[in-house]
């Protein structure tokens, strides 16, 4: 048994009593052998995180955390994981020994917003009792936010900004994921398209800023609202004038099933999922005969990261509908 647990087995397992699978109303069933290759994809320690070639991927562990729950899997399902992840706090923050040495933060002890956004946002999904250890990572998230909204780091660009703004709002910080909202615009090109990490409009991280410009759409003044609604307008306008054959996104000339999951719920926040039903369909069709979803279409064999991703898309989800 790890030391360190905020909360430990009765508090955790009492908690399982208070949580409902989420429905949606446009959902299509996720088959049992996808989500089977995700949770074998947890390979850290019996099942702890999503690793690869020996090195424990936490954005991809974090996310799937969230993209299982918001596609019906139970939290006593994914309660391994969610223990070492979300309420282990040597493994998130560091110990009072050796602070901020958590994977929270970079080899210069700094801060990864993405990282503490999708924390707080896979601390709400699945109602992990961990207010404390939330607490924690929220005060050091708000530490590195200006008073504008500026984000005192920011390794991954746009996905920092976004992660952040859902995070904040998961953890009901509307105005201040409002700020964030209102400097993650800055990203936006001029073709529409959010940046990622490049100056140069990527679908993946479109879609993700949507998302995150959606939870915020309402808050603010009427210019921040009407500033939030154009960029909306033309962020939609960027993604369904670049898909392929109106049914995925191409990326340096293959296409891009992870691109084409974050474009889809991008979509489906600001626009329903209409525009994207032959999307939804083009990514199921991508299923490997070993239940995961396919990066590489040439190839037969599922791969971890498309297959997270892809959940809540073909689910009839968002990162909203799953942290709400």
């Amino acid at each position: 048994m790890r030391k360190n647990l905020v909360f430990r087995g009765a508090v955790w397992l009492s908690a399982l009593a208070l949580l409902v699978n989420p429905a949606s109303a446009s959902a299509a069933p996720i088959s049992a052998k996808t989500q089977t290759f995700v949770s074998n994809a947890f390979t850290n320690d019996g099942g702890t995180a999503i690793t690869s070639a020996g090195n424990i991927q936490w954005s991809t562990s974090l996310e799937a955390l969230i993209q299982r729950r918001g596609t019906g899997v139970k939290f006593a399902q994914q309660l391994k994981p969610a223990k070492f992840l979300l309420g282990t706090t040597a493994v998130s923050v560091g110990a009072s020994t050796n602070p901020n040495s958590g994977y929270l933060y970079d080899s210069n002890r700094q801060l990864i917003p993405a990282l503490a956004g999708q924390f707080l946002a896979a601390s709400k999904s699945l109602r992990v009792p961990n207010g404390p250890l939330s607490k924690v990572v929220l005060t050091r998230l708000r530490s590195i936010i200006a008073i504008d909204g500026t984000l005192a780091q920011a390794p991954n660009g746009s996905v920092d900004y976004a992660w952040a703004i859902l995070g904040l709002k998961s953890q009901n910080q509307t105005e201040l994921a409002d700020k964030v909202a209102n400097k993650l615009l800055a990203f936006a090109n001029s073709d529409g398209g959010f940046d990622g990490v490049t100056d140069s409009s990527s679908v993946s991280a479109t879609g993700l800023a949507m998302q995150a410009l959606v939870a915020v759409k309402n808050s603010g003044g009427a210019v921040a609202v009407k500033s939030k609604l154009v960029a909306l307008r033309a962020a939609y306008k960027f993604l369904t004038s670049t898909d392929s054959q109106d049914s995925h996104w191409m990326n340096v000339g293959l296409p891009d099933v992870s691109g084409t999951a974050e474009a889809v719920m991008g979509i489906r926040a600001f626009a329903g999922g209409k525009p994207v039903t032959a999307h939804q369909k083009w990514l199921v069709s991508q299923t490997a005969t070993d239940g995961g979803i396919r990066a590489d279409v040439s190839v037969d064999k599922g791969d971890v990261t498309a297959t997270v991703k892809s959940l809540l898309p073909i689910f009839g989800g968002t990162y909203l509908s799953a942290i709400q």
